[in-house]
């Protein structure tokens, strides 16, 4: 049941239902720190799945750190109605906190972090304990719940100046009020994202 979306009876807790989408995927550092050809991609559902209606009826959605959502009937034993990328997934990618959804879309920010080496050496930068590209991942999507087809993008906005530990990518959990999501990112900003067509609301730097 590795990277699966698992249904359980609230009363009894037995399995009612189990999608899984790869199988055999683990990734540990204890067991293949030296040899990732041991392990799988790390493509888990890192978060929680998001239950909501489209047309009438009941919908599961999940978003994977593979980048993809998925859409899930939870009255037909999990079968995939529809499945969208949002972005490259990895270890350090895809949907990996949480998304929000209303009552046409839901909304799914990716990490997408791109690892290099440190360009100035000496003690580990401050974020994660890695070294980024502060121009390289992130992204908002909106996807529309019926069909899954891309509602509108929000590219992510480069480390403004670029520089050490700091990273374009949203990682975080995202929530959502009418009318506007809101996506966190590791350059330490929250932005207000319209709900409508993607437009920057607001734009809040934390650090």
């Amino acid at each position: 049941t590795s990277d699966a979306i698992i249904a359980l009876n609230l009363n009894t807790g037995k399995i009612l239902w189990t999608q899984q989408v790869l199988a055999g995927d683990f990734h540990s550092g204890g067991a293949c720190p030296d040899d990732d050809t041991k392990c799988g991609p790390d493509y888990d559902f890192g978060s929680s799945a998001i239950l909501t209606q489209a047309r009438g009826r009941d919908v599961l959605v999940a978003g994977q750190k593979s980048g993809v959502v998925y859409a899930l009937d939870p009255d037909g034993r999990g079968k995939i109605l529809w499945q969208a990328r949002v972005g490259k997934g990895g270890m350090l990618g895809g949907v990996q906190w949480g998304m929000a959804s209303d009552e046409s879309n839901v909304y799914a920010a990716v990490a997408d972090a791109v690892g290099i080496e440190d360009p100035e050496g000496g003690e580990s930068p401050p974020v994660g304990g890695g070294s980024f590209d502060p121009a390289a991942g992130g992204g908002l999507t909106a996807l529309r719940l019926t069909d899954g087809n891309k509602a509108w993008f929000a590219p992510s906005t480069p480390c403004a100046p670029p520089r050490r530990g700091c990273s374009p990518a949203q990682s975080g959990a995202i929530p959502a009020i009418p009318g506007a999501v809101f996506s966190g990112s590791l350059d330490g900003h929250i932005r207000a994202f319209s709900t409508a067509d993607g437009k920057l609301l607001w734009d809040f730097d934390t650090e």
